[in-house]
Formats: structure tokens, C-alpha cells, sequence
């Protein structure tokens, strides 16, 4: 039995077995890109596929200077090592990111949701806590 990956540009969309490799690929047809895999992947979100090959989707190195500030306009988060080309959202609404850094500060009491996507790493997430001064 061959085990097979579908893809589409480097996302993989599904998995399945046949008992050829060119089973496999027929199987595969107008669905996707075909990668043979020696075994079946137990969570497709963590893996892409590069260069032919199946890889495992890194995890990206951001920091998080802090999780609490003071709703006061002038306390700051700083986010930094973010990934080139990568969408900060916050609460679900795009950031403008420039030189791998961002301060998210806030005259709002309320919690902020934080999600940095670049693909082909792994999503990021976390939260920032306002709090009245």
C-alpha cells in the first residue's frame, strides 16, 4: 500500500492510499499536486509541501513583551521578530507591520486579540490585556 498527499501550492488538502504509485496519482488527477509519504500524517495543519517534499510548518519565533498594560495611551506591547511579509490582525483587522516590530497601546479598557499569519509558519496568537489606569 502507497500512501499519498494531495496539494494545492503547498497546502495539503487531503490524504489517501492505493496500491500503485501511479494509483496514486491517477487518484490525485485535477484534485491537486501528488506527494508519495511513507505514512499517514496525523494533522495536515502542521505540514506543507515545499520543493517536493513534505515538511513540517515551523514555529515562528515572535516575542511578547507583555500581556498587560495600562489602558492609558502611553503603556505599550511591543511585538517583535515578526516574519517578513507576515498579516499582524488585531482582533480580526489587519495591522501594518514594518521592520519585524509592532506596539499595540490602547485608551480602551478591553482585552485584544493578536494573530500573526506568514506562511508557511505555523499562526501565532495571543492576547493583551487593557486595564483601567
Amino acid at each position: 500500500m502507497i500512501w499519498f498527499l494531495l496539494h494545492r501550492e503547498g497546502v495539503p488538502t487531503q490524504q489517501g492510499n492505493a496500491a500503485t504509485a501511479v494509483e496514486a496519482l491517477l487518484q490525485g488527477g485535477e484534485m491537486g499536486n501528488v506527494v508519495i509519504i511513507s505514512s499517514p500524517i496525523s494533522d495536515l495543519s502542521k505540514v506543507y509541501v515545499g520543493d517536493g517534499v513534505v515538511q513540517v510548518r515551523p514555529q515562528p519565533a515572535i516575542s511578547l513583551s507583555k500581556t498587560q498594560i495600562m489602558a492609558d495611551g502611553v503603556d505599550a506591547a511591543q511585538i517583535s521578530n515578526l516574519p517578513a511579509n507576515c498579516s499582524l490582525l488585531v482582533d480580526g483587522v489587519a495591522v501594518p507591520v514594518s521592520g519585524g516590530t509592532a506596539t499595540l497601546k490602547s485608551r480602551v479598557a478591553r482585552v485584544y486579540s493578536l494573530r500573526v499569519e506568514a506562511w508557511p509558519a505555523l499562526p501565532w496568537s495571543a492576547t493583551v490585556t487593557a486595564k483601567a489606569p
